[in-house]
């Protein structure tokens, strides 16, 4: 009878470590599914802010076109905000790079001198 019990209490340890260590395997094989599957949705997650960031913005330059009192104001307000009707500006320098004026301007811009006092 003793024994008995002893053999019952000894296979139902086995039997719940059995379950502990399947339960053990099965979440590992989750959160490495989890793990493969993050990066993506926090990509999704960031594309969705942003769309909705610029959504938003969209409909608030429709609201401020929709509230300008004339069709003129509004077609303006449209052409500043517009990128295509956006200044160009093209920089070009008058001291080629690497040249000797440039040299000099660049000692000039990072010596402690002005004239002939230091700052």
């Amino acid at each position: 009878m003793c024994q008995r019990r002893v053999n019952l209490r000894v296979v139902q340890d086995m039997v719940l470590k059995n379950r502990i260590l399947q339960e053990n395997e099965s979440k590992k094989a989750r959160n490495h599914e989890v793990s493969l599957r993050a990066p993506h949705t926090a990509i999704e997650r960031i594309k969705a802010k942003k769309r909705q960031e610029l959504k938003a913005l969209d409909d608030g330059v429709e609201v401020l076109i929709l509230n300008q009192p004339s069709s003129i104001e509004a077609m303006n307000v449209a052409r500043m905000l517009s990128p295509r009707f956006a200044e160009t500006i093209n920089y070009s320098p008058d001291i080629t790079k690497n040249s000797a004026d440039d040299v000099r301007v660049k000692t000039l811009l990072q010596s402690d001198r002005i004239g002939s006092y230091y700052r």
